[in-house]
């Protein structure tokens, strides 16, 4: 098996990701048996509150994921840390898969374990960008 830098320096982050890749993979599967159970025909997105519940949860973590997953990334990339930051990762899944099961009512929780994760990893890059930025250019 061949060395590779990703799988060998981050593979902590590079599960968190993967799981979170299936996980959404799996909401958007379950909009497509929603559709078929409620009879909701695409393109429509409204028609059924239990159907809109499925796509909304779906569609939440759509919105979400593309500033997580580089947020993880450029964290990742930028401090070394694949502990850290793995971890971090797993953290927002747990949120997402929470949020999820709580919709509507009770996603709270879910959404603050998802949230706040990706909050920390994007403050954690953009001061990591700010402090290099300084010392390459400034100092």
């Amino acid at each position: 098996m061949s060395s590779n830098i990703i799988t060998e320096t981050y593979p902590l982050v590079l599960t968190a990701s993967v799981l979170n890749l299936i996980y959404y993979i799996f909401t958007a599967l379950s909009v497509g048996s929603a559709r078929v159970k409620y009879g909701v025909k695409a393109p429509a997105v409204t028609g059924n509150l239990e159907f809109e519940r499925v796509y909304r949860i779906q569609m939440n973590g759509l919105e979400y994921l593309t500033v997580f997953i580089s947020g993880l990334w450029l964290t990742a990339l930028a401090s070394g840390n694949d502990f850290v930051c793995g971890i971090i990762g797993l953290v927002y899944l747990v949120g997402r898969i929470l949020y999820g099961l709580g919709y509507p009512n009770n996603r709270s929780a879910g959404f603050g374990l998802s949230f706040l994760p990706m909050v920390a990893l994007l403050i954690w890059s953009a001061y990591l960008g700010a402090t290099g930025v300084l010392r390459k250019y400034i100092f």
